[in-house]
């Protein structure tokens, strides 16, 4: 009898644990999409010829009035992994976004856009360094723009940190992050952005206590495009300033909401630094001899 209670033990455990490889995959691939029927494919494509296989791929399709999601539904007729919403009407990005998260049921959230391309190996390397890290709250990485020009960001994590104070050093479509962190804090997109949503999304990690961290190696393909008028990039800027101005409010600091650091600035963060805690006191301290002597050369 004891025998048979270890075996339907054993057997359980099997099946348990197969039974979470089929409806728990580790990564949800989350990608909106809105009449791209053109560019899609290439992403698309580009996910599941990933190294890495165990994920699903959520496809949000924001009421696209192209063939969309004649495109999607073929798609997903050949891969079970490919996971369909359709909205008959234009939420926004944030709204897709978010909906895309709910969704998901990896332990990490791939971020991916329907017009760029992820390296084959994109998954298998940020997997692998999530799993080693495990108290980065979300990773990006270098990526490499259509022109052939890799975009680099700093990998220091202290100076990548002190760079997010000003703009936006996260590479949206490149980005990895844990499922659980984002559900225990609440952190969603801001459905009334309908650009530079990305910002305002990793500064509430920020401000959760998260930690950001960027890869050395180049992992996705960038699609670079300036398909919007002058008035929608004044307004990207607008927000911009807007979110780092919440920045430094934790400073207890009023900032114009400018690129550029003055040493009176980082002066204010040193001294306001003990009730933020992100960054060290010796590295401002550095930042503050690197500035204020390159202003004082000038």
């Amino acid at each position: 009898m004891k025998k048979f209670v270890i075996l339907f033990v054993i057997i359980f455990a099997i099946g348990f644990i197969y039974a979470e490889k089929i409806f728990y995959p580790t990564v949800s691939v989350v990608m909106p999409t809105y009449n791209r029927e053109k560019l899609l494919p290439r992403a698309i494509d580009s996910i599941l010829a990933q190294t890495y296989k165990d994920f699903e791929l959520i496809i949000v399709d924001d009421g696209s009035t192209d063939n969309t999601m004649e495109l999607l539904n073929a798609y997903a007729k050949k891969d079970a992994r490919i996971k369909i919403i359709h909205y008959s009407k234009n939420r926004g990005i944030s709204y897709a976004r978010n909906q895309g998260n709910k969704l998901a049921r990896g332990k990490y959230i791939a971020i991916m856009d329907d017009d760029d391309t992820s390296l084959p190996t994109r998954l298998e390397k940020q997997v692998a360094y999530m799993d080693e890290h495990l108290n980065i709250a979300a990773a990006t990485c270098q990526k490499k723009l259509d022109s052939g020009v890799i975009w680099r960001y700093t990998t220091d994590p202290e100076d990548f940190l002190f760079g997010m104070h000003f703009a936006n050093l996260m590479g949206n479509p490149e980005t990895i992050m844990r499922r659980n962190f984002l559900v225990k804090n609440n952190i969603h997109y801001n459905e009334k952005m309908i650009s530079t949503e990305d910002y305002d999304f990793f500064k509430q990690i920020i401000f959760a206590g998260g930690k950001l961290a960027i890869q050395p190696e180049f992992l996705l393909l960038y699609r670079f495009h300036r398909e919007h008028g002058k008035e929608e990039y004044l307004r990207r800027e607008n927000i911009r300033q807007k979110i780092s101005k919440e920045f430094f409010k934790k400073y207890n600091i009023e900032w114009s909401g400018d690129k550029t650091p003055t040493c009176d600035l980082i002066r204010e963060m040193i001294k306001n630094n003990h009730q933020v805690g992100w960054l060290t006191d010796e590295f401002l301290q550095k930042k503050e001899r690197e500035i204020c002597s390159a202003r004082q050369k000038h």
